[in-house]
């Protein structure tokens, strides 16, 4: 059975605002018109080049005593294009329906995180902005930045596609910046906005 995942027209999601790269919540919030616009559709060849729908992304950001949580994709049979690649976000496509949309996206994003990574702890989330870009297969995809804080450090990837490197302040994680997932470089850019400076 083919996936289905939720997606929001790119007229209506952009109708109030045009951005690419990052954009705080506090400058505009897009989740109204996600939860308005938002719909489930099935995720095929021709939905990954329909520039038309925007895939909505939680994007999930870790964070213990003000550092990152931060991984390698080592091996990816589906996603080749992060192959190597570093990354502090974890995400993934939203495909729980059954609910309304601000539920659906609730439930994909933790879904997501007990998928992805061994965590018994708890954490706190909160949504703090969002990525775009229009590029390549970002031009399909929109994602929300979730800040999520922990009150553990014991944090590690379950999937052996995947490698924990560790917890890092934001200026030790410079020297792995040139090898990171473009969003990852989006949030590291950008991490003064929404981490507290010390």
């Amino acid at each position: 059975m083919m996936e289905s995942v939720l997606v929001v027209p790119r007229n209506a999601l952009f109708s109030e605002r045009r951005f690419e790269g990052y954009m705080s919540l506090r400058e505009h919030d897009f989740l109204p018109v996600i939860k308005k616009y938002g719909f489930f559709t099935e995720r095929d060849e021709e939905l990954e080049k329909n520039t038309d729908l925007k895939q909505i992304i939680p994007y999930q950001i870790f964070t213990f005593d003000n550092k990152l949580f931060l991984y390698q994709r080592v091996f990816s049979q589906l996603e080749k294009r992060h192959l190597g690649k570093v990354s502090v976000g974890i995400g993934g496509h939203i495909n729980t329906q059954g609910q309304d949309i601000a539920d659906a996206i609730e439930a994909g994003r933790r879904q997501e995180l007990a998928e992805e990574v061994d965590y018994g702890s708890g954490h706190a989330a909160e949504v703090v902005g969002f990525l775009n870009l229009e590029y390549d297969i970002h031009a399909v995809h929109f994602g929300i930045l979730y800040l999520l804080r922990g009150s553990s450090p014991d944090i590690r990837m379950k999937e052996e596609n995947n490698k924990t490197i560790g917890l890092f302040r934001v200026e030790d994680l410079q020297a792995y910046y040139p090898n990171m997932e473009d969003w990852s470089k989006l949030v590291l850019e950008h991490a003064s906005d929404f981490l507290p400076q010390k």
